[in-house]
This record gives C-alpha cells, structure tokens and sequence, in this order.
C-alpha cells in the first residue's frame, strides 16, 4: 500500500503547494490535485534506484538524473501556468519548485519501487479514473497536465500598459496617481466617489458606451494612472492633498484635514465593513470629521442625498464615497465570462446611474469620480480587457 500511497504524497506536495502559496482572492483557477506527468516519472526514478542493474552505474545515475530533471522541469511548467493566469512573473517561484522536487525525492525513502508492469497498471487506472471522476466533479479535476495546459491554455499577453493614442487624442491623460486635489474647489461641496473595480475598457466605443450616463453633465473626463491596483492605496491617493518635506522628514497632508484647517466639515461613507482592506486602521487618521461604514450602497446614496440638502446652504464640505456594488467576486461565482461580463456591466451601469441621479439633484455640488482599480480580482480573460494600472476620472459640475 505504501508503494501507491507515498508517490500520491509526495506528487500532491509539489502540485498543490504552489496553487496554495499563490492563490489569490477571487481567482477562478480550475486545477488538479495531482501533476500525471510528475507521479508517472517518480514511480519510474524509484524503480530505476531499486531495481536497476548495479553495475551499470553511470547509466542509472543518468538515468535517475534525467528523470529527476524532467519531474523539475514539469514542477515548474505548472508555477508557470498558474501564475501566467494571474498575470504574475513566475522565476522567483521556482526556487520553490526545486525544493518541492528534492523533498518528493526525499517522501519516497521508505517505500519499495512498484514493478513495472504495477507501474503501467496504476498509471492507466489513474488516468482512467481522472476520466471518470470528471464527469461528475467538473469543477475538481484529479489529474493536473502542465504540458497541455502550457500549449494550448497558456493566455497570450495583451498590451495594457499604455493608453491607445486615439484614448489620450479624445481625453484627458493624468499620468500621476493622485489628482483629486487639482479639481478639488473649496468654494462649493465635494463628493468625492471612488468606485470599486472601474477600470478603463481596452475597447473605446465600450468605455464610450459606459460613460453615456454623463452626457448631458458639464463634465471633464479623462484617466489618470495608479501606483498600485488596490482599493485601499487608491483611497489614500485620492485623498492625498500635499507631501511635505522638513529636516530630511516627508509628511502627508490629506484633504479632510485641509478642509478642517479650513474650518468644513469632511464625510466618508463605505457600505462595507471597517476591516475591509483594514480601513479601519488608517480611514481614522486621514482627519474626517465624521466616518460612517455599513448599509448599502443605495442606502448610503439617500444618507449623501439628504446630507447635501442640508449642507448646501451652509459651508463647503468633503463628502467621500467608495462604492462596493462592483466588487469582485461576483455573485453568484463560477459565471461563464460572457454573463460575468454581462452582470459586471449591469452592476457598474446602476453605480453610474446612481451617481448621475445624485448629481442632477445637486447641480452646484462638485462631483469627483474616480475608479480605484482595473477589475483586478476578476478572472484573467475579464481583466485582459481592460488597461492595467489606468483608471477613470471624471469630474461633474
């Protein structure tokens, strides 16, 4: 039993590992639990060790190489395929893939080789029984095959780096990460909404499509960059309003505390819970004078709606607003990628809307829109749609 059942682990500790150490939240990977290529090889490196004549020694120490080589080699093809699905560089983690073949090699010390005729069965019986298994269990395969993942699942890359000359000839280009300071007007009301995963389409005539909610908005709209792709370093850029630099020492100003120098009012409002990307930890030190989370989204649009009924006939304020409606993974999860686009631009079509209802209401307020990042936790083929690390701006009134 220990024949069969040590290659199982040792196979399982360098498929699974990796999956594991890089999973991200929301990735829709489907993955086998077991490499065939690497459990086929390792039965053959331990037959080679005890079974092989000994005394051609050179060629069994090549041939135990080799097969040791190949193992390797699979473990890193498949670290690349994973994290090619996640658009992430794969070389630093096969480092990892070298240790996880030396520690199978080491998992199959205290077993016996298998013949190799039990070696053939087993490995149909295998292969027979991931055939078998999928039919039932689509969503779990038994079998992972890096190679045919690798030729013929492997995504192309798409450039997303750089905004298309016809994008910055139609629109205003920013390429700084913190911008909301120049449209900010302390003379009037600020909403100031950062709407989650709203990203630039690689498309034109659809970002084109998505923004027609505005049309009859005085408006400036544009894009402008991101330093990274996250909601909560997005939040801190927004609301960025000076760095300043004393005896070698760099300091943040941010804007709710501008505006309490200046003696207004400033709001922040997340439908989410305070431990959402640990907003709890730095929303409170930005100098808001008040800070709301919880509720909806529909319901925190009523609370800005009649916050800015009663604030228009006193002071300017800071209203700040991240959205959550858009916010990957969608539910219901494991959409096929034309009905998650599908329900992506439903959601994202309402958050607009919404906004644009609330402007129109208030005419004399300023209104700051901004996406905190490309849909980043989407699956691959989604985010390959849009520009990576460029996002909306969108300023009315």
């Amino acid at each position: 039993m220990k024949s069969f059942l040590y290659p199982l682990i040792a196979t399982a500790w360098i498929t699974v590992t990796p999956f594991l150490l890089s999973f991200q939240k929301g990735q829709d990977i489907l993955h086998g639990l077991f490499l065939y290529g690497v459990l086929v090889l390792l039965l053959l490196w331990k037959w080679v060790q005890d079974f092989f004549n000994p005394r051609f020694y050179i060629l069994k120490t090549m041939l135990l190489s080799l097969l040791g080589l190949l193992i390797f080699a699979l473990s890193c093809l498949d670290v690349f395929n994973i994290l090619a699905e996640q658009n992430r560089s794969p070389f630093a983690w096969f480092f990892l893939a070298f240790f996880l073949t030396l520690t199978a090699f080491w998992l199959l010390k205290p077993i016996k080789a298998l013949f190799m005729w039990q070696i053939s069965l087993f490995s149909m019986f295998f292969l027979v029984l991931h055939l078998a298994l999928s039919q039932y269990y689509p969503a779990q395969a038994l079998a992972e095959f890096s190679l045919t993942r690798a030729l013929y699942k492997m995504p192309q890359k798409i450039e997303r780096d750089s905004l298309s000359s016809n994008f910055k000839e139609k629109y205003l280009v920013l390429d700084t990460a913190s911008v909301t300071m120049q449209f900010i007007d302390t003379s009037k009301l600020n909403v100031m909404i950062l709407v989650e995963s709203w990203g630039i389409d690689l498309d034109i005539e659809e970002w084109q499509n998505k923004l027609r909610v505005f049309q009859d908005f005085n408006k400036q709209v544009g894009a402008h960059s991101r330093a990274y792709s996250r909601s909560r370093t997005a939040e801190r850029e927004d609301l960025l309003y000076q760095i300043t630099r004393q005896d070698f020492k760099k300091d943040s100003i941010f804007l709710p505390q501008y505006f309490n120098n200046l003696g207004f009012h400033s709001y922040y409002y997340y439908a989410g819970n305070a431990e959402d990307h640990k907003r709890d930890q730095y929303i409170y030190n930005l100098g808001f004078s008040e800070v709301h989370f919880g509720g909806t989204d529909s319901s925190i649009y009523l609370k800005i709606d009649s916050l800015l009924k009663t604030l228009e006939a006193s002071t300017p304020a800071l209203i700040a607003f991240s959205t959550t409606h858009t916010k990957f993974p969608l539910s219901p999860q494991n959409l096929s990628p034309d009905l998650l686009e599908k329900l992506y631009t439903q959601r994202l079509t309402e958050t607009l809307k919404n906004i644009a209802n609330l402007a129109e209401k208030h005419p004399t307020v300023r209104f700051i829109l901004q996406g905190d990042h490309e849909p980043i936790l989407s699956p691959l083929a989604f985010q390959n749609k849009f520009y990576k690390r460029w996002v909306p701006l969108v300023v009315l009134h």
